[in-house]
């Protein structure tokens, strides 16, 4: 990362101040007077440090687990996603209306599953984020963290 931005407003005071007025009094004067304008100034550079981290999160599934663990279980680094469940989605019909698949008598040796509409379709979920149960966390607060760098959805496991 490049510092050309970095400034250390104590040695640029002692820089420009002539070479006659440079006292230890009044120095430190001028390092009292400037020092809301350095304090400001680390304010800034925490900000844009914040910025950078959370514009390098993106809704890849590395980025998300490294951003999840961060927050939440940053030394064990526990959490992890995982790829959500879609069963493809069967439409059942009468035998009367002479379509693809009906409802059989039971004789029948073919066996089919019934899904609800949230495991097939367009309503399941994408993802499924597992969190350990020693792990604590607010679930509103994680829900708001993933919903903010993604557009699918996702359930929250506790393993």
């Amino acid at each position: 990362m490049k510092n050309w931005f970095r400034v250390d407003f104590i040695k640029w005071v002692q820089l420009v101040l002539p070479i006659l007025l440079r006292k230890p009094r009044l120095i430190a004067f001028i390092e009292v007077c400037i020092s809301e304008i350095d304090a400001m100034y680390m304010r800034f550079l925490s900000w844009r440090y914040d910025n950078l981290y959370r514009l390098s999160i993106t809704p890849q599934v590395y980025s998300l687990e490294k951003a999840l663990n961060d927050r939440f279980d940053y030394s064990l680094r526990r959490i992890y996603i995982t790829k959500g469940i879609h069963y493809p989605m069967s439409y059942i019909f009468t035998q009367d209306e002479s379509l693809d698949e009906y409802i059989g008598t039971g004789s029948e040796d073919n066996n089919m599953y019934i899904y609800a509409r949230s495991e097939s379709g367009g309503n399941s979920v994408s993802f499924i984020i597992n969190v350990p149960s020693p792990v604590p966390f607010n679930n509103a607060e994680m829900r708001a963290m993933v919903e903010k760098y993604t557009v699918k959805t996702f359930e929250i496991n506790i393993v």
